[in-house]
């Protein structure tokens, strides 16, 4: 028998890779692990407590988002069943609450619209279809390590987005708040033109009731945060439904909820319907996570836990999968909820589960007790929910902080009227992609001088008159990195700066400096541009020399030394004011002539 030597060194080799496969598989599998295992009996109180004022905000809100999109809303409080307490216990975020939510919400009555009536059958069983596709979506990114592509999204685009979904979202429950049906359009101006058409046909009772409801969530959520207001609110439209009979004067009211807990199953659903609503089960997807995210990075900056993108896709896709199963809707973190959690004192995602068997004990005890509860205060619970989504101030502080990202949330927001939803996110992208190209394309070249008011620092000689410019030599700064796409925009700029010193200084050009500390990169058709210019520039007996280039741009000029001949580099003002004494022919005193 003849036997296959391994080397020692082999075999450890893949023993050490087998544990780092295998300790990656388990830190996947069992987050839960960091702090289950070393849960304090302490903090139960803490996370009883915020469970329970969290489940106050979040039921109401679970079956108000459900009503929202059409459905029952029972599946609102099954989604919690499914996902709430799959996301705590398989995301990165100790504090995160996930549950049916206003933007994904809008986004899941806007994809299902085109396939069935509202609140048919077939429309109920494509809601949890999309669920299904959207966690499979989340689950496999997540898997496949794709948490970074959250950053394709930018912040002007949710903010438009987020703005236009509250404002859109709003309009949806205008009908039901007043006591009046619309048929809802794909498009949202269709939409509201509907709303203007039949708003006289309002209930003045329903009116009233929806009024004072969402008057009374408004003002105590914007004077008492922390108080139950849409809790109380339907705690009170349930006694005065049940004590004045609000359906017996035609005050549409929820009516029978089944008193039961859903098994998991896939009954209802298609593999057609799944793979028919993948593409819209992406954006939601997609769009879902990076809400999520953005809610645990923001309360991770005040706990210092560490985050992980691909641990949240994982979470997020196993709770959008979890609330499929139980016949839920598609869900997300909630911003409101989760800053609730978070200053209610939760310690651990026990707060969470808490948050989950609260949603169960509703469903097996206190449906009989919904049954009264007017629909109206259901659409205040969510118009009032989400204006604060509505930030005009935020918009301000976009357009003084960068005119393009602006632009990006403005244009987000009003394409999301006039297309569908999911639509104006991909145009916000696609735009903000588009400005970004055309600033790198666009780079641009500013002539430098000295400020002596701040020591001698080099600044662009068009900022203020005192700035300086030295006789004889050009500086320039380049905003960008140089490469194929604006290297002739560059040059165009620089030949423009050398022919206007050329023409109005009083010295021979002897030195033409470039300050490298915006250049990150430079590639070959870069190299080649600037040789030919710096060619032009030596036969007019001009030396080039770069400042503050750092080290691996310096690396690559001088190994393309033969494409851009000898490039002189200088790593502060000291150096530069020597070379050009020894350059130009000059003593210190006439270094600096007066600004062109």
């Amino acid at each position: 028998m003849a036997f296959h030597y391994v080397p020692r060194e082999k075999m450890r080799l893949h023993t050490v890779r087998a544990q780092t496969f295998w300790g990656h598989v388990r830190e996947i599998a069992t987050p839960w692990r960091q702090w289950l295992l070393h849960y304090k009996v302490a903090d139960l109180p803490r996370d009883v407590a915020a469970g329970l004022t969290v489940a106050a905000i979040i039921i109401p809100q679970a079956m108000a988002y459900a009503f929202l999109v059409g459905l029952p809303p029972q599946m609102g409080l099954y989604a919690l069943l499914g996902a709430t307490a799959l996301a705590a216990l398989f995301g990165s975020s100790r504090f995160v609450v996930t549950g049916p939510v206003g933007i994904v919400s809008l986004l899941t009555i806007t994809v299902l619209l085109p396939y069935a009536p509202v609140g048919s059958e077939r429309y109920i069983a494509l809601a949890t279809t999309l669920a299904l596709g959207v966690g499979l979506v989340q689950l496999a990114l997540g898997l496949l390590r794709f948490g970074f592509l959250a950053r394709l999204i930018p912040h002007s685009v949710l903010l438009g987005f987020s703005s236009a979904a509250a404002i859109i979202i709003a309009s949806t429950q205008v009908p039901p708040l007043f006591g009046f049906h619309v048929q809802q359009q794909p498009h949202v101006f269709e939409t509201f033109w509907e709303l203007v058409k039949h708003v006289h046909e309002g209930h003045v009772l329903t009116a009233a009731v929806g009024a004072v409801a969402f008057v009374f969530i408004f003002v105590l959520k914007k004077y008492r945060p922390g108080f139950p207001a849409a809790l109380t609110a339907i705690a009170l439209g349930l006694t005065a439904s049940y004590i004045f009979n609000f359906a017996a004067r035609g005050i549409a009211i929820v009516g029978h909820i089944p008193a039961t807990i859903p098994t998991p199953s896939l009954s209802g659903m298609s593999a057609h319907d799944l793979v028919s609503l993948m593409g819209s089960a992406f954006i939601i997807g997609f769009i879902g996570f990076v809400e999520s995210f953005a809610i645990a990075k923001t309360i991770a900056q005040r706990t210092k836990e560490k985050i992980s993108a691909n641990q949240e896709l994982i979470g997020q896709g196993l709770a959008n999968s979890g609330s499929a199963l139980m016949g839920g809707l598609p869900v997300s973190g909630s911003f409101s909820s989760t800053g609730v959690n978070f200053s209610a004192g939760a310690r651990t995602p026990v707060a969470v589960l808490i948050v989950a068997s609260m949603a169960a004990l509703t469903l097996l005890f206190l449906t009989p007790v919904l049954y009264y509860l007017p629909r109206t205060i259901l659409a205040a619970v969510v118009i009032a929910g989400v204006l604060q989504l509505v930030d005009l101030r935020k918009f301000r502080e976009a357009f003084a902080i960068s005119r393009t990202d602006g632009i990006v949330a403005v244009m987000t927001f009003v394409t999301a009227f006039a297309f569908k939803p999911d639509d104006a996110v991909m145009i916000g992208v696609v735009l903000a992609l588009a400005l970004f190209l055309q600033r790198i394309m666009w780079a641009r070249v500013s002539e430098e001088g000295f400020d002596h008011e701040w020591g001698d620092v080099l600044r662009s000689s068009h900022r203020k008159e005192t700035i300086e410019v030295a006789r004889g030599m050009v500086i320039v700064r380049i905003d960008m990195s140089i490469f194929y796409a604006n290297v002739d925009y560059v040059l165009t700029q620089m030949r423009a700066i050398v022919a206007n010193r050329q023409k109005h200084d009083d010295a021979p050009l002897r030195m033409f400096v470039m300050d490298f500390s915006a250049v990150n990169y430079v590639d070959l058709t870069a190299m080649e541009a600037l040789g030919e210019f710096f060619k032009e520039l030596r036969a007019h007996d001009i030396a080039i020399y770069a400042i503050y280039a750092k080290t691996p741009q310096r690396n690559v000029l001088r190994k393309a030394r033969e494409i851009v001949g000898e490039i002189h580099f200088l790593h502060n003002l000291d150096e530069l004011h020597t070379a050009y004494t020894r350059t130009v022919g000059c003593d210190d005193d006439c270094l600096v002539g007066q600004t062109t």
